[in-house]
């Protein structure tokens, strides 16, 4: 599932989508995919814990990229892959791996 945040994406540079279950630490980042960022202030990044089958569109938060990588720093040296592709883990003590989306 993929959300397009256009209209909040303006008021923070690099914004990125954030599922309310990850937002509020109900459950940690699992999945990251980078999609194609649809301006400027768009980083194409979506982060979500996996847990949900279907996030809300109306729960999804838009956090910088920079907040998103402070509350999940071992994703930080993945912020280089090319659109299309998808960060994730089964769990928090399993590397991430990276493939296409």
């Amino acid at each position: 599932m993929f959300i397009s945040v256009n209209r909040s994406a303006q008021s923070c540079p690099q914004a990125a989508i954030i599922c309310s279950h990850a937002a509020t630490k109900k459950h940690p980042i699992l999945q990251a995919f980078h999609t194609e960022h649809s301006g400027e202030t768009d980083s194409g990044w979506q982060f979500f814990c996996g847990v949900a089958n279907e996030e809300r569109v109306e729960d999804v938060q838009v956090w910088s990229l920079d907040e998103v990588l402070q509350m999940e720093p071992s994703l930080r040296e993945f912020m280089n892959v090319t659109e299309g592709m998808t960060v994730w883990r089964s769990s928090v003590d399993m590397p991430w791996q990276v493939c296409r989306t």
